[in-house]
């Protein structure tokens, strides 16, 4: 599964006031360190600032009307210093006082067609609007539009032969900051797409019609299952071929030659079992 959501929504309204805090930060100092939360939900916004820059409350507000264009949100701020300790650690040059690991995952034509499509919705309906693309259906939750017009929409920019397309399920809705809380850093998964609520898998390696994995593809695949969407395939018979990402001695495996139609979603399901350390694969 991913997710896609746009500008407005409460959790990215939460990440924009915090990051135009950080950037007020750098303008009024080269170095700054500087660390902020926002928790932002019915008129009411709390923002707590851990830096050595001498940021005014006026600044704050100025933000938060320029973001969520309402002027009668009520600001709770605290601005303390930052620690010691991670004063001391970051004195000299840029360190983190915190740390992550995440994993870069190339997109798809299709995931390109998701996010040229949330872009293009937020252009047009600048409200709410969260996006999910599951393995054969795409869900779109866009506030403050009627469906027709979501439709018309995603009908200029992208093809949906091959998905399901659902619209607004709970019906048609106003979305927002005075709905939903937004709190930062709560859409990290989304921002990081594939890295984080799908991606390659970790292990294997998969090729079309190509035994030598000279043009690997790039795919991803979840439980068990191949998707191949997006790919313009020829019909016909096709050889799937799978190999294990890793330094030990393992031959490549054939495990599919499978009748692949370019109208439909192509996927192989198979099944992996290890049997003496090598993993074996079959079509189920």
């Amino acid at each position: 599964m991913i997710e896609k959501v746009n500008p407005g929504h409460p959790d990215k309204v939460a990440d924009r006031i915090a990051g135009a805090i950080v950037d007020l930060a750098y303008k009024k100092e080269e170095n700054p360190k500087i660390a902020v939360e926002v928790l932002i939900g019915h008129n009411e916004c709390n923002v707590i600032i851990e830096t050595n820059v001498d940021i005014k409350k006026m600044d704050i507000i100025n933000i938060l009307e320029r973001i969520t264009g309402n002027n009668k949100i009520k600001l709770n701020l605290k601005v303390v210093p930052q620690d010691e300790k991670l004063a001391k650690n970051q004195s000299e040059r840029i360190k983190c006082g915190d740390n992550g690991i995440f994993k870069g995952v190339p997109l798809n034509n299709l995931e390109k067609q998701i996010s040229k499509l949330a872009r293009k919705l937020y252009d047009n309906v600048p409200y709410d609007g969260k996006y999910i693309l599951t393995e054969d259906q795409l869900i779109i939750c866009q506030s403050n539009a009627t469906n027709e017009k979501i439709q018309n929409i995603i009908n200029e920019v992208m093809d949906t032969t091959n998905l399901k397309i659902i619209i607004n399920p709970l019906g048609e809705w106003e979305g927002g900051t005075n709905v939903d809380t937004g709190a930062t850093n709560r859409k990290l998964g989304s921002d990081m797409a594939q890295s984080v609520t799908g991606g390659e898998d970790p292990l294997f390696q998969f090729a079309l019609d190509d035994p030598d994995f000279e043009y690997p593809l790039d795919v991803f695949s979840s439980n068990n299952i191949l998707r191949l969407a997006g790919y313009q395939l020829e019909e016909g018979n096709h050889t799937i071929y799978v190999r294990m990402k890793t330094s030990l001695p393992c031959a490549t495996k054939e495990i599919a030659t499978n009748q692949i139609n370019i109208n439909k979603t192509p996927t192989v399901t198979f099944k992996i079992y290890k049997k003496n350390r090598i993993s074996c694969f079959f079509i189920n």
